[in-house]
């Protein structure tokens, strides 16, 4: 219990990245902004939950309101959440979630016996989750737009190779299933609310180009089995002969191609719709049907083609196909298509080295700001 305790309190102290301290100023605009925007997304959060009910927030009570942010938000100063040294996602976004826990606990604890006690510990739990939610969200965004914190980094992860550390031979059966469990109900949830998204980009997409909206391209999945993953079309029909004549006529188009495997300027790539499938990521909703059949997660190193794989060594290899593949991960919230094969094996290492169930939630949170700003889709 002290164990872990002391690990979700760690991530108080210094983080000692190099830089942090010059970057002072920044960081404490951030701290200040990340302040206000936390006071106003906790005031609404209550101010919805208690229109959905009442108690113990209220609409007409303005005191009891004030009263919950103030002590959120004291919660947070004393975990340190708003320290100019703290910078890492991850860690904040623990540190916020221990923080809404805490809250939650005193407001249950502390709260007057009231008739409907259940639906008020409801909208308590309610409170405390839109808060984490839209918290993060206004974070993330302003964090972006001030530079004053940068993208998970996982270079801590890049030793488990020279370590000779297996971390995805790790046995997690609890996580395993409770992992399992989320991806069929959010999967099945997600699937549904998507399908009018899904059914109309399939329309543009035959206007574009005749032909099938949907493909399911080969790739390689948990224990090296190949999975057909399932994607709508966002590229030419002749989309190979199109790409190989391009390698063998740009010298720097496959020089780009072999660092990346992406092109900045895809001449398969369907005009208008494909590029704004491929940058809001709709074109990968239709894996939402892998997910639910098990060939995928919600949450996992991206699947890759066989010649993409191909390119790391087979060490990385075993290591990376030793957990499900995901419809996000830790790549897609920090790079996309912007990081190398080197940028891409870190990412893989550092989330199946540290993963959770806090971290999966972490990513799918993360995934919604990345994929509206568009950052390094390509």
């Amino acid at each position: 219990m002290s164990m872990t305790v002391s690990r979700w309190l760690s991530v108080a102290s210094p983080s000692g990245n190099a830089g942090t301290r010059g970057a002072t100023g920044s960081n404490g605009r951030a701290a200040v902004m990340t302040a206000l925007g936390d006071i106003v997304v906790a005031a609404a959060a209550f101010w919805i939950c208690g229109r959905l009910g009442g108690a113990p927030f209220a609409p007409d009570d303005a005191t009891a309101i004030l009263r919950a942010v103030a002590l959120l938000s004291g919660i947070l100063l004393i975990l340190g959440f708003y320290r100019v040294d703290l910078r890492r996602s991850y860690e904040r976004f623990r540190l916020r979630a221990l923080a809404v826990m805490l809250f939650v606990l005193a407001q249950l604890i502390a709260g007057p016996l009231v008739e409907d006690a259940f639906g008020t510990a409801a909208r308590v739990i309610a409170a405390g989750v839109l808060f984490l939610i839209f918290g993060f969200w206004c974070e993330q965004w302003l964090m972006r737009g001030m530079a004053g914190a940068d993208a998970e980094k996982p270079a801590a992860a890049s030793r488990a190779l020279a370590g000779g550390e297996r971390p995805g031979s790790r046995s997690m059966p609890v996580y395993a299933c409770i992992k399992r469990a989320s991806d069929i109900a959010l999967g099945l949830l997600m699937l549904i609310a998507s399908a009018p998204v899904v059914a109309l980009a399939a329309l543009l997409i035959k206007r574009a180009d005749p032909g099938p909206a949907f493909y399911a391209q080969t790739r390689i999945g948990a224990h090296g089995r190949a999975i057909a993953v399932l994607k709508l079309r966002t590229m030419y029909r002749d989309a190979d002969a199109r790409l190989q004549d391009l390698l063998e006529s740009d010298p720097e188009a496959r020089a780009e191609w072999n660092r990346f495997f992406k092109l900045r300027h895809d001449p398969r790539v369907l005009p208008r719709i494909g590029h704004i499938l491929r940058r809001t990521s709709i074109d990968e909703l239709p894996q939402l049907w892998n997910v639910i059949r098990g060939s995928m997660s919600l949450v996992g190193p991206r699947p890759f083609p066989a010649y993409h794989m191909q390119a790391f060594d087979q060490a990385f290899q075993q290591i990376r196909t030793s957990v499900p593949p995901g419809l996000t991960g830790l790549w897609q919230i920090s790079e996309r298509s912007e990081g190398d094969l080197h940028t891409q094996r870190l990412h893989d290492l550092s989330y199946i080295a540290r993963r959770s169930l806090l971290f999966d939630l972490y990513i799918l949170l993360a995934t919604v700001p990345a994929v509206a700003l568009g950052r390094g889709a390509r």
